[in-house]
């Protein structure tokens, strides 16, 4: 399950860098965790919560680009 978030999300931020929507600078990592909200920013690390796993596509692009 993890393993298809990681996925998913590693697509959906291709796809949002690869339609000139969003910059990103420096390294930018992240993981799938258990966190009470959809994401967490420290630094430059986003914690996915594993509920994001039952959004659809567009509501994780959202998730990531807010």
């Amino acid at each position: 399950m993890v393993e298809e978030i990681v996925k998913r999300i590693e697509r959906l931020i291709e796809e949002l860098l690869n339609g000139e929507s969003a910059e990103i600078f420096g390294k930018l990592d992240f993981d799938v965790v258990d966190v009470d909200r959809l994401a967490l920013i420290k630094g430059n690390k986003i914690y996915f919560s594993r509920r994001v796993g039952n959004l659809s596509d567009r509501g994780l692009k959202v998730c990531n680009s807010a």
